[in-house]
């Protein structure tokens, strides 16, 4: 079943559950989310076929873009978060990543990593932000949560 299923289904129902601080995330918090990502990487002038990459912990953020990603034809790269940022910078410039969402709990990587992606203009913080990155809340929750346009998606999952 898609995640748009379950949101329709059972709303309320936890799709996600944070074994440290127990914050739950439902399914229709989870959809909607996805949404507004899938959205503001619209917005932001991504194409089907373009690159997103993820780099943090386990976070509960992490599924928004994941989701975003599968429902929009983008593809998601994820980086090991002990990697150093030498290496993290291969992996975005390699994909061609032209968005790179990563974590203040990872900050100092994603502070070291600025100058090694120049090709990667958005970058987006979850949880706090450090100068150079978009607080990554402001900017989901500034996008739509109107379901996609089928036409910018080709034949991606809604």
């Amino acid at each position: 079943m898609h995640l748009a299923d379950h949101a329709r289904l059972t709303p309320d129902k936890p799709a996600l559950i944070s074994a440290d601080t127990g914050k739950v995330v439902t399914f229709a918090q989870l959809d909607e989310r996805s949404l507004r990502m899938a959205n503001l990487f619209r917005e932001r002038g991504l194409k089907r076929g373009d690159h997103v990459a993820l780099l943090m912990e386990n976070n509960l953020a992490f599924l928004d873009a994941v989701w975003a990603c599968f429902r929009s034809g983008l593809y998601i790269t994820t980086i090991n978060r002990y990697l150093p940022p030498d290496e993290a910078a291969y992996i975005v410039n390699d994909c061609g990543a032209k968005v790179l969402i990563s974590s203040f709990a990872k900050r100092e990587t994603a502070e070291a990593l600025a100058d090694l992606i120049p090709a990667c203009p958005i970058r987006l913080m979850v949880d706090g932000v450090i100068p150079g990155w978009e607080a990554y809340e402001a900017a989901r929750d500034g996008a739509s949560p109107a379901p996609l346009d089928r036409e910018w998606m080709g034949d991606s999952m809604l």
